[in-house]
């Protein structure tokens, strides 16, 4: 797993991670971790990941880490 949860440079690293034969398939980088509403998809990160989504690179997930207050996980993993 790569996690750029608290990189100062997450989409850079993001976008080398996607190049073609840098990481194989399955392998799940953690772009961002926070609250439900925290609108991360406004983010340049992630808008970065839903890019890599909707070129068919990476399929994006959540999973949520803590209940009270809620934060989750945010994934890309490599297709």
């Amino acid at each position: 797993m790569i996690d750029l949860t608290n990189h100062n440079e997450p989409v850079r690293v993001f976008n080398n991670a996607l190049e073609p034969g840098i990481n194989p398939r399955g392998t799940y980088i953690a772009y961002h971790e926070g609250e439900y509403s925290d609108l991360v998809g406004l983010t340049p990160i992630g808008k970065a990941a839903y890019k890599a989504s909707t070129d068919g690179r990476v399929i994006l997930c959540q999973k949520r880490i803590q209940d009270e207050p809620r934060r989750y996980v945010y994934y890309a993993v490599v297709i």
